[in-house]
């Protein structure tokens, strides 16, 4: 009678986790274990040929060979895909960061200046300062996206079916 609760728990979870199976669009490096799943709803950009075309935005629908994006008329085939680019958080929280925090810098440090009519203690410069992190962001944002080149064959990229549990595609 103890073993009930734990094995209905564990069965609920397993059908929890094949109950919501879908499609699912992996990128992964090959002879290596490093990969990337995206699923309905996850932002990605994309390069593909022979049409050179860049999309990006969120997955709207994944089929057995191809991506359909959000507000966007393009099908995306696999076989198309040149490059695909993903974000790293690091670089991407860093860019943003410095950005809001040079302006609220600039700002806050001007006000407090204009209103206290004395120099501040520690830096003299407050607009400088900020429009230095605010340029910093700038330089960092090329750094928040990594590049994936698939036409080399370094890495390759596939639909996982999940035949009977994937949405379907939209009329």
């Amino acid at each position: 009678m103890k073993m009930l609760p734990k094995y209905l728990t564990f069965l609920f979870l397993l059908l929890f986790v094949f109950g919501s199976a879908q499609n699912v669009l992996i990128l992964e490096k090959a002879n290596k274990r490093k990969l990337f799943k995206f699923k309905e709803g996850d932002r990605i950009k994309i390069y593909a040929e022979p049409d050179s075309i860049f999309v990006s935005g969120r997955i709207a629908y994944l089929t057995d060979s191809s991506i359909y994006f959000e507000n966007s008329p393009y099908e995306i085939r696999i076989s198309q895909v040149q490059v695909a680019y993903t974000p790293r958080w690091g670089f991407g929280f860093l860019s943003e960061l410095f950005f809001k925090g040079g302006i609220g810098y600039a700002l806050v440090a001007g006000a407090n200046r204009a209103i206290s009519g004395d120099q501040p203690d520690l830096l003299k410069y407050p607009i400088l300062i900020g429009a230095g992190l605010v340029a910093t962001s700038f330089l960092i944002k090329p750094l928040a996206t990594h590049k994936h080149k698939i036409y080399d064959h370094s890495w390759r990229i596939a639909i996982l079916d999940f035949p009977g549990m994937a949405l379907q595609k939209p009329q």
